[in-house]
């Protein structure tokens, strides 16, 4: 692969797929925010289960169903030993919920509202219910009855009140955290949005630091070996103060170019020395002939003298 790559182009397609991703991860991102998000499909859908739960039972808290088993009790006397199991099993729960909300992060207000001050009208409520209404309608006293129940009538309405507070607060306290939610969500997208910019910033500069910080001298310097190549040794190798492995082959370019130069020297050198030995060998040729010339008019000379001597 990286044999057959330019890197230039290897570069540049990592740099896409990079930001390819970055992308994607940006659209996954606003897409899970848009749906987990407070008003968001997925929220709607838990709020209307809720409020669907909400509409159909009645709330432990809120002792409305013990108040209707009261007055079916006593509009049914006969009716009071199942009404006594099922109120016993309200009063049950009612202590549950209530030491639940006790023991949660609730506002103050709130919590002193639920857990206090509504938790005394009930407590009156359960001692009239189950201390003088039930026993009163077990025994058949009906006046007595009408007492207690007319007491309970009471303290299930400073109940009620205090819980329509309860619910006036609650839902204020709920569209003021729904009003929070929503801001954090878009200072949330928009830091997000920012972190994708910075990422595509990041790759982006990364590309262009390895552009010039490496792809365009180590194509420098592939051009400069070239010329070397050919003879050429009048370019400057770029880098070669650098610390890195562009640094690294940059001096050994620089080795290669200085061997060149004396590989080059050396053979103008022998040149000169071969063109010298050259020349004086055919000057000693020349000089050779000469004598030899030399030497022969000499021996005729003598051999004429010679004969005209005799």
């Amino acid at each position: 692969m990286f044999g057959k790559i330019r890197f230039r182009k290897l570069l540049l397609a990592i740099g896409g797929v990079l930001a390819g991703f970055v992308l994607l991860s940006a659209l996954i991102s606003g897409y899970a925010l848009e749906r987990l998000k407070v008003g968001g499909p997925l929220y709607e859908g838990i709020v209307q289960g809720k409020d669907v739960v909400a509409d159909v039972l009645p709330p432990p808290a809120y002792v409305i169903e013990s108040y209707l088993e009261a007055t079916l009790a006593l509009n049914d006397p006969a009716s009071v030993p199942r009404r006594s199991e099922r109120l016993a099993q309200l009063h049950k729960e009612y202590d549950a919920r209530r030491d639940y909300w006790k023991s949660q992060p609730l506002d103050p207000d709130l919590q002193r509202l639920l857990t206090s001050e509504s938790d005394v009208h009930v407590q009156a409520f359960w001692k009239d219910i189950e201390a003088d209404l039930m026993p009163a309608l077990a025994r058949g006293d009906m006046e007595s009855a009408r007492k207690a129940y007319a007491r309970a009538s009471e303290a299930y309405a400073a109940h009620r009140k205090i819980i329509d507070g309860v619910v006036t607060l609650a839902t204020r306290m709920n569209a003021d955290d729904e009003s929070n939610s929503a801001d954090e969500e878009t200072q949330y997208i928009a830091l997000f949005a920012a972190v994708q910019l910075a990422s595509l910033a990041v790759v982006g500069g990364v590309l262009l630091l390895m552009q010039n910080g490496m792809l365009k001298p180590l194509t420098e310097m592939a051009g400069i070996m070239m010329r070397v190549a050919k003879g050429d040794l009048s370019g400057t190798v770029p880098g070669l103060a650098r610390a890195d492995e562009v640094g690294d082959f940059a001096r050994s370019l620089q080795v290669f170019k200085q061997n060149k130069v004396a590989a080059d020297a050396m053979t103008a050198d022998v040149a000169t020395v071969l063109k010298t030995t050259t020349e004086a060998a055919r000057q000693l040729h020349v000089t050779a002939q000469e004598m030899h010339g030399t030497a022969a008019d000499t021996s005729r000379q003598s051999v004429a003298v010679a004969a005209a001597t005799e």
